[in-house]
């Protein structure tokens, strides 16, 4: 997805905002119209469009029809009608949704290799415990279409330290169900998520950058904890952050444009910076 050097005195020391911005670039200008060309593929959706003076339905896969169904109309080796309507059964989405509940039909269960029986238990009923508060078998049968459909699909843990250390030695803190709220998967769609691959070494990562942009209107974005965050800050729920002091605001800001807009993460492995249209809040 992108690849860039890890640099000193960025967000987090390892992401400068300049290498931000140019990642969220990248990502709009080369991978984003790859990764829409491959949803229209499997959704196939139908628009109404105007030929000369004709009105005609396209659908999302008729670009890969082959010219002598979509090209120019010669009636010299062609006889039938120019408005001749092309309709397109969309298999590649039912196959991808039978791939999908032959897959993650039933939960899946994960075991511990704890060699102590109670320990082992333990274990898996907060693994258990977690997974089903993130989704269980939806949050699976979601990661498996966009996987199918993308060709990958990552996956972010979000842990609530200061609540885990809060319920250390308390009876609460066994309770696998007190557990779970402090411990969340999120499924990171391909659009939205640029990891930062580590130079020299493609199987680490030196950082993470989430990115959702302004939804368009009729859209419907899924709204996940950064968006649900993001209302609350516009409601004035969330405190408006101070100026930073020595004249860090201006250090810590994405250039305005259509990568700046809208909220942007960055994750590594030593901090975390959220970004609202281009200026830092937390």
């Amino acid at each position: 997805m992108g690849q860039v050097t890890a640099s000193v005195g960025g967000v987090g020391d390892v992401l400068g905002l300049g290498e931000v911005q140019e990642l969220l670039a990248a990502h709009e200008a080369t991978t984003k119209p790859t990764l829409a060309l491959m949803w229209r593929y499997y959704r196939n959706p139908m628009a109404l469009s105007r030929s000369g003076e004709m009105q005609r339905y396209d659908m999302g896969q008729r670009v890969g029809l082959p010219t002598r169904l979509i090209g120019r109309h010669d009636s010299g080796i062609d006889d039938r009608s120019r408005s001749r309507e092309i309709v397109i059964e969309n298999d590649i989405a039912w196959r991808i949704h039978t791939m999908v509940d032959f897959m993650f039909g039933k939960p899946v269960r994960l075991l511990s290799t704890a060699r102590d029986e109670e320990d082992r238990e333990r274990i898996e009923r907060m693994l258990d415990a977690i997974w089903e508060g993130a989704g269980g078998v939806s949050l699976l049968q979601e990661m498996a279409l966009l996987g199918h459909v993308y060709g990958h699909v990552d996956l972010v843990l979000r842990v609530d330290e200061g609540r885990l250390r809060a319920l250390a030695g308390t009876a609460d803190g066994l309770d696998p169900w007190f557990v779970r709220e402090s411990v969340g998967i999120e499924v990171i769609e391909p659009t939205r998520g640029v990891p930062v691959v580590r130079e020299g070494d493609w199987r680490e990562l030196d950082g993470y950058v989430i990115h959702a942009g302004v939804e368009a209107p009729g859209e419907g974005a899924r709204r996940g904890p950064i968006g649900e965050w993001l209302e609350s800050w516009k409601r004035g729920r969330h405190p408006h952050p101070s100026p930073l002091p020595g004249g860090e605001g201006a250090r810590h800001r994405l250039e305005a444009g259509p990568t700046g807009s809208g909220v942007t993460e960055v994750l590594s492995a030593t901090g975390r910076r959220v970004f609202v249209d281009g200026e830092l809040v937390e």
